[in-house]
């Protein structure tokens, strides 16, 4: 994985200052329908959180420092520049302005229970890219603006959907090619405009999962306390058990990897 920082670093000593970075995925999120388009606002890379790190090894200083914050990994006034452009162009019925991408090694597809757990965590979409090269420019001060493309929508539950396959994916890019292509060239345009057209920006949309529920309920007025079974205003036990899992299971990643 380290090889993907090379591309990246050559760019930066090129002088390039904004990377756009695209993806096709697999929606997670009850709101996508196949072909929507959703504008990245973060991401969970699995394999980095197993030790598979395009940093791990000597840290260059002329890039970047040793633990890089990602707190904003994916450039949030580009990401209201972006929304600008679709306003503009009328594509908000399939575009949504933010979501959470979660980054797989592949080659396989993922199970059923493999898409519960990664939008329990939070993800909103699935794919085997664009993390690594997202972590990378941070970490040498690139801004990032990053487009996933739902190609397919994931299986849920065994036997819940066709299985995903490779056509699909090719079919969804070709009926969105020429759009995506319209809408980056113009946020290429609009970027000498960027401070007088985003000014203070927008709000995200929140993650999705246990902590968008959450969160809708706290922006709600209603609190964040309820009962133990999901009755109540607040997270229930078994989510809460089930994000745990879902933590406790890539510290076990994490681990095997380094043994």
């Amino acid at each position: 994985m380290p090889i993907l920082a090379l591309p990246i670093r050559t760019m930066k000593r090129m002088g390039v200052e904004i990377l756009f970075v695209t993806n096709a995925a697999g929606g997670l999120s009850s709101d996508f329908n196949l072909a929507d388009v959703m504008l990245m606002s973060d991401h969970i890379c699995m394999p980095g959180l197993g030790g598979k790190h395009p940093l791990v090894g000597h840290n260059d200083d002329n890039y970047g420092v040793r633990f890089p914050a990602m707190s904003n990994a994916y450039d949030k006034s580009l990401r209201d520049l972006a929304w600008h452009c679709v306003q503009k162009r009328g594509m908000t019925d399939f575009v949504h302005k933010g979501g959470v991408y979660a980054m797989v090694s592949g080659p396989s597809y993922e199970t059923p229970s493999e898409c519960r757990l990664l939008n329990l965590c939070g993800a909103d979409c699935v794919g085997m890219s664009t993390a690594p090269e997202c972590i990378v420019a941070r970490h040498c001060g690139i801004r990032v603006m990053g487009i996933s493309l739902i190609t397919n929508l994931c299986v849920m539950v065994p036997g819940g959907g066709p299985p995903p396959n490779h056509e699909e994916v090719l079919e969804a890019t070709h009926q969105r090619g020429s759009q995506l292509e319209t809408l980056v060239q113009d946020i290429i345009r609009a970027l000498p405009n960027e401070k007088e057209i985003v000014g203070e920006g927008s709000p995200d949309k929140p993650v999705s999962g246990i902590w968008g529920e959450y969160h809708a309920r706290v922006v709600s007025g209603k609190g964040a306390s309820g009962g133990d079974h999901g009755g109540g205003d607040g997270l229930s036990m078994m989510q809460l058990a089930g994000a745990g899992v879902a933590i406790a299971s890539c510290f076990m990643l994490a681990k095997a990897l380094r043994d």
